[in-house]
């Protein structure tokens, strides 16, 4: 495949992805995400299949720049562990991330499979980010040793609740306690050495300041031309 037509075909990735998370599936056709995109539908169709498939991959390609990660700073873990779990519920509470929920719910039958495969994928990316921060919380008593494993899978349940219950429920018109989430995910978690840094690093309120995200350039809202 030529790089002209591997940068169109990334292109109708990145509409499509755009398309699928703002508006309904039978709504958006492979017509206009390839005017919009300029891949030929010969081409859309001779790489994916069908409009299904354009989807599937559309969604893996947008949750995947969507995952936080840690940036490593001189504070402390249990400060990192925070801030990465504040991170993922900001990402999960995104307009973009709840509408691919909304979007792959709506069509579960045909991203089944797809669902499974990012769910053991992103919980394998999740805990090997989290094991190093939360291995260093247990040495140093600020979390209870309850297993790298177990800890970190709670993290991941507690955060990832609200944001997707919300946007699935309500859409984008109901907003995510942050603090309160994050205190939900850590309070059952912490020693009473880690509840007093805790404690400390919520009353700071949330963006501390050692997160980011693996894309800071979410898709904005996709407008349709308007043709099938």
């Amino acid at each position: 495949m030529s790089d002209k037509k591997v940068h169109s075909v990334k292109r109708a990735v990145e509409v499509a992805a755009r398309a699928f998370a703002f508006r309904k599936f039978n709504e958006v056709t492979v017509a206009e995400i390839s005017q919009a995109a300029q891949c030929s539908t010969t081409t859309i169709y001779a790489i994916f299949g069908n409009k299904e498939g354009l989807f599937l991959e559309a969604m893996t390609h947008l949750l995947q720049t969507q995952v936080p990660e840690v940036r490593l700073n001189n504070r402390s873990a249990l400060c990192r562990l925070v801030s990465f779990a504040e991170a993922r519920v900001r990402s999960l509470s995104s307009p973009v991330v709840r509408g691919a929920v909304r979007a792959i719910s709506g069509q579960i039958d045909t991203a089944r499979t797809l669902v499974d495969h990012l769910a053991e994928q992103q919980c394998g990316k999740v805990i090997a980010i989290l094991e190093p921060q939360i291995d260093a919380c247990v040495q140093h008593n600020l979390l209870r040793p309850l297993g790298s494993d177990n800890l970190a899978y709670a993290i991941m349940a507690v955060t990832a609740y609200e944001p997707i219950v919300f946007g699935m429920l309500y859409g984008n018109d109901q907003s995510v306690d942050i603090t309160g989430v994050l205190r939900k995910a850590f309070t059952p978690l912490v020693t009473p050495s880690g509840e007093v840094m805790l404690t400390q690093l919520l009353d700071e309120g949330p963006a501390y300041g050692a997160l980011s995200l693996a894309s800071r350039n979410p898709p904005q809202h996709y407008q349709s031309t308007g043709r099938a």
